[in-house]
């Protein structure tokens, strides 16, 4: 857990991209000698007075690696190897957890890291340092540092800012003072995120692809400069999007998900009768539920939680109900969620920022959403109603709140909706007379609520 949490956090730190702090004489350098396998490099640091927790490496050659796989030495893991070759240029960035034998001192050991073809010396190298605090280093904060023995003679010649003293080696580092900046991708799985160029100047535009692998599709894709502003992406056509350089580095994300086969039709054809057998052992013919179950799950909007499980009576959360809303609409493109308390790596987080976007939620204000509050019943009435008006279907019937005893309980946003919702008997009153609207719903009456919806309100 540990390491997938340093691993986690040291990518942060390549997204956020703090201030870049230029290296000098005495701070911590990359060492990269040739291996005694064909086309390998040991991958070492050097400089360093502090134990260090984790690293990121970036390399970088003049010229194209068809791939390149990394071996943590000792008790180190690394998480991944990351390839980009853009414009004749190979950036290889290393993430190395070394929580369990921390670093420090002349040249502890990286790892060994194996190209493509026969081994080249890089040319330049930006290194991160972590703390055990998990905080960056001030001077390896990703920052361009020295690169020694480099060459294939092992030469121990230290160079300044990237350039390592090879007399092949005709490439300066981009400027790291205010003019140019670095534009980074964080690594991706089922599908390839570039950019094009990959540091460039204010006003520059820069060209961003993200294309999906056979079976996926993109549904998150934003590019975020150093403050934490989303900047504009503009689609050109097909994978490619642009967005205009600030005057700050850029970090490019995106997130791919599996391509669904169809998009779920909230009214499909009566006279289809080809609908699966549910595959819950705890949801039974008899139960008042099945159909709406059956209904929900056949066309995709909700799935089990757990082996052959539905688990009908489990609370339905906030990040629950706009997934299955996200799912109905076809899960399109969005962007990361503004929201603090909705990490970008939880299966709900597309979801949630294209919710937000259009207007469908709203979160509790402070820039919390609550993705795993219970929902309330005047919560869901409100979410279905706004996403209704976003669809253009009809939301003007309203009911006589009036006779359930509990109707004055209604807060304030929720009471069109709440009215809206019981006239068109999505949600309705409990046997008691009440109407509950701050109580809970299950999954079991969550799945008969989205199935009168999708047959009453999505005309």
């Amino acid at each position: 857990m540990r390491q997938r949490l340093c691993a986690a956090l040291l990518a942060l730190a390549l997204l956020v991209q703090l201030p870049v702090f230029a290296a000098s004489n005495g701070t911590p350098a990359v060492v990269c000698t040739p291996g005694s396998a064909s086309g390998s490099a040991q991958v070492s640091l050097s400089g360093l007075t502090d134990k260090v927790y984790a690293a990121q490496v970036e390399l970088v050659w003049n010229t194209p690696q068809s791939t390149a796989a990394f071996t943590p030495s000792g008790n180190a893991y690394s998480p991944r190897c990351l390839v980009q070759n853009v414009e004749g240029k190979s950036h290889v960035t290393i993430y190395v957890d070394l929580t369990a034998s921390p670093t420090e001192g002349a040249a502890p050991a990286l790892g060994t890291l194996q190209l493509g073809g026969a081994y080249t010396a890089p040319v330049q190298a930006r290194l991160t340092l972590l703390d055990r605090d998990l905080k960056p280093y001030t001077n390896a904060n990703g920052a361009w540092v020295s690169l020694n023995g480099t060459g294939n003679n092992n030469n121990n010649n230290n160079g300044n800012n990237g350039n390592n003293g090879n007399n092949n080696n005709n490439t300066n580092p981009p400027p790291t003072g205010g003019s140019t900046y670095w534009i980074t991708t964080t690594a991706t799985t089922n599908g390839t995120l570039r950019v094009d160029p990959v540091q460039a100047r204010p006003d520059t535009v820069v060209t961003v692809y993200a294309t999906p692998d056979t079976g996926y599709k993109r549904v998150e894709l934003s590019a975020i400069d150093a403050s934490g502003q989303r900047l504009r992406l503009t689609h050109v056509r097909d994978d490619r999007y642009t967005f205009t350089m600030p005057a700050s580095p850029v970090s490019v994300s995106a997130v791919f998900a599996r391509q669904d086969t169809e998009r779920p039709d909230p009214n499909p054809d009566p006279g289809n009768t080809n609908e699966k057998e549910l595959p819950f052992s705890d949801v039974r013919t008899k139960d008042w539920f099945y159909d709406a179950v059956s209904y929900v799950y056949n066309r995709g909007l909700m799935s089990g939680t757990e082996g052959t499980l539905f688990s009908p009576n489990v609370t339905t959360t906030r990040a629950m109900i706009v997934a299955i809303l996200y799912k109905l609409e076809g899960q399109p493109d969005s962007g990361l969620s503004d929201f603090t308390d909705v990490p970008a790596h939880q299966y709900y987080a597309g979801a949630v920022s294209w919710a937000a976007s259009h207007g469908i939620v709203s979160g509790y204000g402070g820039g919390l959403f609550g993705p795993n509050d219970p929902i309330t019943r005047e919560q869901m009435a409100r979410i279905l109603f706004q996403y209704a008006q976003m669809k253009g279907y009809s939301t003007q019937a309203r009911a006589d709140l009036s006779r359930y005893s509990d109707a004055g309980r209604i807060s304030g946003y929720a009471k069109d909706a709440m009215s809206w919702a019981n006239a068109l008997g999505l949600i309705n009153g409990l046997d008691d007379g009440r109407l509950s609207p701050g109580g809970g719903a299950t999954r079991a009456q969550a799945a008969s609520i989205l199935m009168n919806f999708c047959e009453k309100a999505a005309q």
